[in-house]
């Protein structure tokens, strides 16, 4: 695994220097800083292995910088380097003695990789990398079986943290920084243990105190989990996921950039996953509906730039949570405990699963719940498998329904039996879950399309939202706080126009009728109208110089003046009936 080195220097013919040299060694992925400030935001959010600081002054200013960059990730290393073309006139730092040395460029990335830990070969990072999936996988397997008899609960985590790495993918993020995510997502909510069940599952509307010792399941994750030394950041994720990006949530009140960006992803993405999950107290949504809360918050309870990413990720996901309260699968195992694994990886995989204890007590529950398909375990009773099947296909209202039976696959004859019975799939009972679980997939999903229930999602481009519920000042102030690379789209009564910013700062703004400063103050009066938040995307020119903080005062100045105005008018326009 390539090692991260962060190169902070204020020239950038030194940073892509440097960072050119590195990329040559083979061992090193580079990333690059223009500033201190700069390289504490990414300290803060990557795993960075070293950071070479290009400073005039490095030896003055190394314990300062060292100290300010190990407080946003411990164990950092940080080497101070001084740039020839820096201090070749500088009479102070050309005082060299004895125990000054001048390096080449690439002796530094040679030096480097004889000191760097990267340098084992390949066999130990993928021993390592194995190591840490087969981790992932027992502590999923594990907090799985904790919720699988939780009819609210039950899969939850494991799809919250699919999503969660499938979107930190998306965000471009490093391979160290996925893992602390998946792992957090994981174990964020295992202090649920230290709080009374009936509030859990509490159907009427708590109060404040009983809301605040639901929030303690955050501290009480992070007392069980607290011992364990991690080698990656989970615990400040687990700490923040419950922050908002506005700065109203708990339990510090971070906002913005200040929340870690796995904090911010498993916000979005455990709010989501929660949407579309019955609760006592609401209805389950759909995927459209749970969408629309996403964009509706986004810039206030989420990061827009995590929602955008979240949006994008579903978009290529065929859905499988589009029927009103879910695809239902009754599944049919007197003995119970050979089908174990096999319903948890449906309850995993999104699918709400009824057990039935008797076959009896199947066909009753398929009478009444009409489900996606039926799962019938023929191993202990091949008899009374067979015999439910039989009174599946005889019935008028349920023949259509998909019937797949779980046989040993060596028991040929009771799996010609079945078939011929009307079985749409025999699926082989045992070790081969993924299988079994992909063929379950394709069956629900003919199902859904054969009711006519939608199967994608429809696509979205960006965050969208009208300009009533979230102003055009609020937005900027959003992204500017974010320190967003983004372009907001505006139209109000058939004007359109368009916003660029560059990590926080505007860059360039434009109408129909004009462009730069003029057009930023005159969009931040559209008050009515709709709004697109596209992030990554970055304007081809420079038409605003001005700092957004000015902007947004200097705007907000304006419109304050106009109203002052138009309300003077109005008050000159009434009659005196004194």
């Amino acid at each position: 695994m390539a090692a991260r080195v962060l190169i902070v220097s204020e020239s950038a013919a030194a940073r892509e220097g440097l960072a050119g040299a590195l990329r040559r060694a083979g061992a090193f992925t580079p990333t690059l800083a223009e500033s201190l400030d700069e390289a504490a935001r990414i300290v803060r959010s990557l795993a960075v292995d070293l950071v070479l600081v290009d400073a005039r002054r490095a030896d003055a200013r190394r314990v300062e910088i060292a100290a300010r960059l190990e407080r946003e990730r411990p164990g950092v290393r940080v080497v101070a380097l001084a740039n020839f073309g820096a201090i070749r006139n500088s009479a102070e730092m050309l005082q060299f003695g004895t125990g000054d040395f001048v390096v080449g460029t690439e002796q530094v990335a040679r030096l480097i990789e004889a000191g760097s830990a990267s340098g084992r070969g390949d066999a130990d990072a993928e021993a390592q990398d194995r190591g840490v999936q087969a981790l992932v996988q027992v502590v999923d397997v594990l907090v799985g079986l904790l919720e699988i008899d939780d009819p609210d609960r039950g899969g939850m985590t494991h799809r919250a943290q699919r999503l969660a790495r499938s979107v930190a993918g998306e965000m471009g993020l490093e391979a160290e920084v996925i893992h602390e995510i998946v792992l957090a997502t994981l174990l964020r909510d295992i202090g649920r243990s230290t709080v009374e069940p009936d509030l859990l599952s509490r159907s009427s509307a708590l109060s404040t105190e009983e809301h605040e010792r639901v929030r303690e399941h955050v501290p009480g994750s992070l007392r069980l989990l607290g011992h364990i030394d991690f080698p990656w950041k989970v615990l400040p994720i687990i700490r923040h996921h419950h922050e908002c990006y506005d700065g109203t949530g708990y339990p510090d009140g971070l906002r913005g950039r200040e929340i870690p960006i796995g904090a911010r992803i498993i916000g979005a993405v455990e709010a989501y996953v929660a949407m579309l999950s019955h609760r006592p107290y609401r209805r389950a949504l759909s995927e459209d509906e749970a969408s629309a809360e996403l964009m509706r918050y986004a810039g206030q309870q989420f990061d827009p730039e995590v929602v955008e990413a979240l949006l994008r990720v579903l978009d290529r996901q065929v859905s499988r949570l589009s029927a009103p309260s879910g695809p239902v699968v009754v599944l049919a195992d007197p003995g119970g405990d050979s089908t174990a694994a096999f319903r948890l990886r449906l309850l995993n995989q999104g699918l709400e699963v009824v057990p039935a204890d008797g076959f009896d007590e199947a066909l009753a529950i398929v009478r009444q719940r009409a489900p996606h398909l039926v799962a019938v375990s023929a191993d202990d009773d091949e008899e009374g498998a067979l015999r439910l099947l039989r009174e599946i296909r005889r019935d008028r209202g349920l023949e259509e329904i998909p019937v797949a039976v779980l046989a040993d696959a060596e028991r040929r004859a009771l799996r010609l039996r079945a078939f011929r019975l009307g079985a749409d799939d025999v699926l082989p009972a045992g070790d081969e879950v993924e299988e079994v679980v992909a063929r379950v997939e394709n069956l629900v999903a003919r199902e859904a399309a054969r009711r006519g229930e939608p199967s994608r999602r429809a696509f979205h481009h960006g965050i969208s939202g009208r300009l009533e519920s979230m102003p055009v000042p609020e937005i900027v102030q959003t992204l500017v706080i974010g320190t967003k690379t983004a372009c907001l789209t505006l139209s109000c009564d058939g004007r359109s126009g368009r916003v660029f910013f560059d990590h926080g700062a505007v860059v360039d703004a434009r109408t129909d009728e004009s462009e730069g400063e003029a057009a930023f103050f005159r969009m931040l009066e559209w008050g009515a109208g709709e709004f697109t938040i596209e992030h990554g995307l970055r304007s081809p020119v420079a038409t605003i110089e001005q700092d957004p903080t000015f902007l947004l005062m200097e705007g907000m100045r304006r419109i304050d003046e106009r109203t002052a105005d138009q309300a003077g008018d109005g008050a000159d326009a009434v009659p005196n009936i004194a």
